[in-house]
């Protein structure tokens, strides 16, 4: 499994006013934000259009999106293809990169996954309760260094792997994977998996593989 960045949970209006960063070479765009520097995103919100969209010879799918805050348009041009099942109306959680192209500013998808409404209002909570990075810089620190070992000792591959053998469908039970993954690291690991966008919770405890 290929180590990702962290998605990071922002609101629309918070994507839309912070600083986009353009850099050099193969370091990622980022947006500067009371946060810190964030490169990948992870937003809840709901769909107003999906459309296809032409800009010369590429097609590309063009969805906006909306959470309460402000809308930005979602674009994936690799696969255009990829989110056609999504419908205006659906509540979706996305992951994706920060983009801006002639003063637009839109989100490159990368997962967009239909959920619960209800997550809406979860959302709303979570960031709510965040703090500025400089009241966090210790605990970020600490954090760092453990997830650090964790990835040493294949905790996450481990876990990872483990939620995809127990989900039949409604996703693995949070607390089952945690007994069988047999690993000291395994809570640490799911909030690893979480953070990335590698896994996502359908609802309380059930944890699904994107």
């Amino acid at each position: 499994m290929v180590e990702r960045q962290v998605a990071f949970k922002l609101s629309i209006g918070e994507f839309l006013s912070a600083e986009y960063v353009k850099t050099d070479g193969w370091n990622p765009n980022y947006l500067k934000t009371y946060f810190g520097e964030v490169s990948r995103i992870n937003i809840i919100g709901t769909i107003l259009s999906n459309e296809m969209e032409q800009f010369g010879e590429i097609a590309y799918r063009n969805m906006l999106i909306d959470d309460g805050t402000g809308s930005v348009y979602l674009r994936n041009f690799e696969n255009p293809n990829a989110f056609s099942g999504i419908n205006v109306s659906d509540t979706v959680l996305v992951i994706g990169k920060p983009r801006e192209y002639n003063g637009e500013r839109y989100i490159l998808a990368e997962i967009v996954k239909r959920v619960d409404p209800r997550w809406l209002e979860v959302r709303r909570a979570e960031l709510a309760l965040r703090k500025p990075q400089t009241e966090e810089k210790n605990m970020v620190e600490e954090e760092i260094v453990s997830q650090d070992q964790v990835d040493t000792k294949g905790a996450i591959e481990k876990v990872y792997q483990l939620i995809q053998e127990l989900d039949s469908g409604n996703g693995a039970d949070y607390n089952e994977v945690i007994t069988r993954a047999g690993v000291p690291d395994a809570e640490a690991a799911v909030k690893k998996l979480l953070e990335r966008g590698d896994i996502f919770e359908i609802k309380a405890g059930r944890l699904k593989v994107l």
